[in-house]
């Protein structure tokens, strides 16, 4: 089964930020990820409101779409960037920004070619081949040490 980026853009009602949640994806969706999703949803309405909730929620919207970990992305009018993670993440998180983003071939690529935006998600293989994912470092090394390829 093919591993999926989600997005979603979230306007917080404190200002006029974007804010970015990924998860991999890779299972259906049944009566109790319902309900999870749901209590996701009420949670990030909360955290909204509560910005020290957030990685309760974000923990919520990995457990209903039955993934590793979740994250919220905050991009500043300068360029510059924030990211909350759920517990699960925290470690890949603090190696990818230590410097493990410069790797990042589905992130340069994505954003260069302007698909979070214009698709709302994209997959692996819509941005990087298999011979790339087979031998590149991000995946063989960072993504396969923290679990998450």
């Amino acid at each position: 089964m093919e591993t999926k980026l989600f997005c979603a853009v979230i306007h917080l009602p404190h200002g006029d930020v974007l804010y970015t949640i990924w998860d991999w994806l890779g299972r259906g969706m049944n009566g109790d990820r319902l309900d999870q999703m749901l209590a996701a949803a009420a949670a990030i309405a909360d955290a909204a409101l509560a910005p020290s909730l957030w990685p309760d929620a974000l923990s919520k919207v990995a457990a209903a779409a039955g993934s590793i970990g979740a994250a919220l992305q905050d991009q500043h009018e300068d360029g510059s960037f924030a990211l909350l993670v759920s517990p699960s993440l925290q470690a890949s998180s603090r190696a990818y920004l230590d410097g493990w983003w410069r790797q990042d071939l589905r992130a340069a690529r994505a954003l260069a070619n302007g698909l979070l935006l214009s698709r709302g998600y994209v997959v692996d293989s819509d941005l990087v081949t298999t011979a790339e994912m087979n031998s590149h470092p991000f995946y063989t090394e960072f993504l396969a040490k923290h679990g998450l390829g």
